[in-house]
């Protein structure tokens, strides 16, 4: 494509978060395509987890848009930020836990949640799997695992 000025620009397909999914729109940017970073909202309590996670994730191509260290702190966060996905420990600190700040992040804001968390027993995975997450990943995280399961998220829009 070439614009005003004789400049040759090539289309980006990007996608911008909008309510309940995505919504795919054409940029140009000078130097071809520029990909877009998917952005992640981490909830987990443990810090040196969730600095893990976002060193490995923005070494990635991911936007780490913020760590949340509650279930509340994600609420907060996600309708600031709106994120295009979420990672979320099941065991959180203050009063609301994963399972319940992941449902209000699916249900009310539709950003899809991936849930990365040590807890293993039958209530509670089933209690989790209850609000239909994009993933349920236990730790230790393998990370290629972790960045196939955000892609196939985004891509079926889940």
């Amino acid at each position: 494509m070439t614009v005003p000025g004789g400049k040759k620009f090539r289309p980006a397909v990007m996608k911008k978060h909008k309510g309940e999914g995505t919504r795919e729109f054409l940029a140009v940017f000078p130097r071809g395509i520029m990909p877009v970073a998917i952005r992640v909202l981490i909830v987990e309590d443990e810090i040196i987890l969730a600095m893990d996670m976002k060193f490995f994730l923005e070494d990635r191509g991911y936007r780490v848009e913020g760590i949340a260290f509650s279930g509340h702190d994600a609420i907060i966060q996600a309708e600031e930020k709106r994120p295009d996905i979420s990672l979320v420990d099941i065991k959180l600190q203050g009063y609301m836990d994963g399972i319940e700040a992941a449902k209000y992040l699916q249900g009310n804001l539709g950003i899809p949640v991936i849930f990365v968390t040590g807890n293993t027993d039958q209530s509670t995975m089933d209690r989790a799997l209850a609000i239909g997450p994009s993933g349920y990943l236990q730790k230790p995280i393998n990370e290629n695992i972790l960045t196939d399961t955000i892609e196939q998220a985004i891509k079926s829009g889940n």
